[in-house]
């Protein structure tokens, strides 16, 4: 006998997690900046806002960084949270 209540036919797909999804992408496209794949960067992504950590070795990688960031389809600000240091 079948049960009234079966709860599996509302069976959704598994929610990807955007936030994490965009970060990937940021990560993917400084990875494939022949400069700056050499450079320690990490990337967060809350709502569009993404966030970079790590370090740079001078203010103009630091500043490519960010700039090649918010050309990701996705991105609507960045946050430079890089720190320059000589030899990174």
């Amino acid at each position: 006998m079948a049960k009234s209540g079966d709860s599996r036919k509302a069976v959704e797909p598994p929610k990807v997690d955007e936030d994490a999804a965009l970060a990937a992408k940021v990560k993917s496209a400084l990875g494939a900046d022949p400069v700056l794949k050499f450079l320690a960067i990490d990337a967060r992504a809350s709502d569009g806002v993404v966030t970079l950590y790590g370090t740079a070795n001078t203010r103009a990688r630091r500043d490519k960084a960010a700039k090649v960031a918010s050309g990701v389809p996705g991105v609507k600000s960045v946050k430079n949270e890089l720190v320059i240091v000589a030899g990174s």
